[in-house]
């Protein structure tokens, strides 16, 4: 299939261009082909990844081929304009109307089926010009910038929701959703399919490496001498305040003071760049602290396994819906990960991460404590080494770079085949529900792997039952509609059909836990995470806002798992409990997590007397030793901790 790619791309630096460059290169390894417009090649230098000519030529890296698929990818890039050709008054660049133009015309001489579109502007609005210049439909994606920021801009907002409204189909996931419902889009053409994941063969632990001198070489420091038997920090991405790029820099301080020293290797460009040269030099550190360019994407693993330890610190990120990759790359490649808390929350591995075990996580804002994490990842190689061999293991990274490739790849092919999206009112928000025949149309976008499982004798039920039901609610009350939808389901589903109404019983579980958008999401105070081992005899753990442990005949995870990606799959063996809670997704939990749970909604006990009732209740049933039950214990409420469901007094 030919398809269209209207995105970011290298050389922009970026979590949109990154992502959207392993889509591309796995489209085209599968035997499609992908041709990329963009305006990558105008990047100003700030933001500019420095790519080396010979990943540039021939089926090089940065476009590459695959001859025995028969897939490629081809980059078309507009350049900084010509003033002698384009200027007209007030001056400025069509971009826009460029790339919707250049994307036409590679449509037409190329039959391309399909147009793939991530982040608002230009490409959004580009990738809708182009779908109704061709008739080609489109899929788009969005990011966290665009939607919560620039979408709020009262001048942008009318443009992009025509873009969200006319897609055939917009990949978004959690609260996003609600975002896109307001605008008016119809939420049968929302998908939360093709989640990203990464290349495991690129990202791995097992690869070449780099001295440091050759990675300083790659830029335009000049040469000096280099300490190579020092441990390096890495650090890479964009630099700025909300980055901890300078709470890096005053932690790194306080342990030279301290006789503690390492070289930090920071692949980081950005706008506070001179402020963060000025720093360093006036803290004294300008010899320790080395700028290297922005690197492409494919060479990130290699500049990983290069470092001791690599930290990414963000911190107060002004976008809450942000959630960057970079993390899960350090541990793909296992690098041993000094991580903001901020940043560990936002993960979704974050009920694994155990501290100073697998990651190491700080908070940024107190330099004290941030140089502590520092030394702790640093000073020791072989425990660096371990941390990091850990992390790859327990905090394995889901889903697959397979599952990502090969759900957008078959979300394309679907929509290749449908007419163009519009924002008619065939395509508008569903406000039949309220209605005895809106409830049939209510089902496949709230109960979508419950309507999977539905027979034709279950749909006769369920129109039967919808016309007997007197309880009609305004549809855009979203959360009432899925409830009565579900208590409908549930009534309608005969006993004997047990994996479809346990599926259901899941679907409604959480419609009834979904958090109202109005409402703030309960949150634990800031530094709960951390300290609470230190004092085992005095921290009370407790539930943040409310909790249930939902007990499953059978295992439906499977099943969910497989009809998301288009396919059946029996149910696993039983019973399966699951925590909900307003503030996580659902939560997977075993006998002990639960039982852990109840006994924090009835008790206000310290920790150690929590580990004391873990010792008599499992050491006398199991052959766990002390030390275990109680390692255990406390893992639990580590992994509760990092999801948000318990925090400490």
């Amino acid at each position: 299939m030919n398809i269209c790619f209207l995105t970011k791309y290298p050389p922009i630096q970026g979590g949109v261009s990154m992502h959207c460059y392993w889509a591309a290169r796995g489209l085209a390894e599968r035997g499609h082909r992908v041709f990329v417009v963009t305006n990558a090649d105008e990047v100003e230098e700030t933001f500019r990844i420095r790519i080396p000519e010979t990943d540039r030529v021939g089926s090089g890296a940065y476009a590459p081929e695959f001859p025995e698929s028969g897939g490629r990818v081809i980059v078309t890039s507009t350049q900084p304009p010509d003033r002698r050709e384009l200027y007209y008054v007030p001056l400025g660049n069509p971009t826009v109307s460029r790339l919707a133009g250049l994307a036409t015309e590679l449509i037409r001489a190329h039959d391309c089926e399909v147009i793939f579109s991530y982040y608002l502007e230009p490409y959004g609005v580009a990738a809708h010009l182009a779908s109704r210049f061709t008739g080609v439909p489109y899929v788009f994606k969005h990011a966290g910038s665009d939607l919560h920021r620039l979408m709020q801009v009262p001048e942008l907002r009318t443009t992009y929701t025509e873009v969200l409204r006319g897609a055939n189909r917009l990949i978004s996931r959690g609260p996003s959703r609600t975002r896109l419902l307001e605008a008016g889009v119809d939420e049968s053409a929302i998908t939360s399919c093709a989640a990203f994941g990464l290349p495991a063969d690129l990202f791995t632990p097992v690869g070449p490496s780099r001295p440091l001198s050759q990675w300083i070489a790659t830029g335009s420091e000049p040469a000096r001498p280099v300490d190579s038997g020092l441990p390096i920090l890495g650090v890479y991405g964009k630099l700025g305040e909300f980055k901890g790029s300078f709470d890096l820099l005053h932690a790194m301080r306080r342990l030279f003071s301290d006789g503690f020293r390492f070289n930090l290797a920071a692949a980081v460009q950005g706008w506070q760049q001179d402020a963060f040269t000025r720093l360093a030099g006036r803290l004294g550190l300008a010899d320790h602290v080395h700028l290297i360019p922005f690197m492409p994407h494919w060479s990130i693993p290699e500049f990983i396994r290069s470092c001791t330890a690599v930290a990414f610190l963000e911190r107060d990120f002004p976008i809450a819906a942000h959630t960057p990759t970079i993390p899960s790359e350090i541990i793909a490649c296992g690098g041993c990960l000094v991580v903001s808390t901020e940043v560990a929350r936002k993960q979704l591995f974050r009920a694994a991460i155990r501290d100073r075990r697998n990651v190491v996580v700080t908070d940024p804002l107190r330099h004290d404590e941030l140089a502590a994490a520092l030394r702790y990842a640093l000073e020791d190689g072989a425990r660096a080494q371990d941390i990091g061999r850990r992390g790859h293991v327990e905090l394995g990274y889901e889903p697959t770079y397979e599952s990502y490739v090969g759900e957008l790849e078959q979300l394309l092919i679907s929509v290749a085949a449908e007419p163009t999206g519009s924002s008619s009112p065939s395509r508008r928000p569903d406000t039949a529900g309220a209605d005895p025949t809106g409830v049939a149309q209510a089902v496949p976008g709230l109960y979508p792997r419950t309507q999977a499982l539905l027979t034709a004798d279950d749909e006769r039920r369920l129109h039967r039952a919808a016309q007997a039901d007197g309880s009609h609610r305004d549809a855009a009350d979203r959360r009432a509609l899925a409830l009565r939808v579900g208590r409908l389901l549930l009534g309608i589903l005969p006993p004997h059909a047990v994996v479809a109404r346990e599926v259901c019983r899941y679907e409604y579980k959480i419609h009834e836990w979904t958090r109202d958008a109005t409402r703030d999401k309960p949150t634990a105070p800031p530094g709960a995470e951390l300290d609470w081992r230190a004092r085992p005899d005095r921290a009370r753990p407790r539930l943040v806002g409310q909790a249930e442990i939902v007990e499953f005949s059978c295992d439906v995870e499977p099943v969910l798992e497989a009809l998301a990606a288009g396919r059946q799959a029996p149910a696993g063996e039983g019973p399966l409990k699951v925590l909900f809670h307003e503030a996580t997704a659902p939560l997977r939990v075993s006998e002990p997590t639960a039982w852990v749970v109840e006994l924090l909604r009835t008790g206000d006990l310290t920790v150690d007397q929590i580990a004391d009732l873990a010792r008599e209740r499992y050491d006398a049933t199991g052959p766990h030793s002390d030390r275990t039950s109680a390692a255990q214990c406390l893992d639990v409420l580590e992994g509760l901790c990092w999801e948000g469901v318990v925090t400490f007094d």
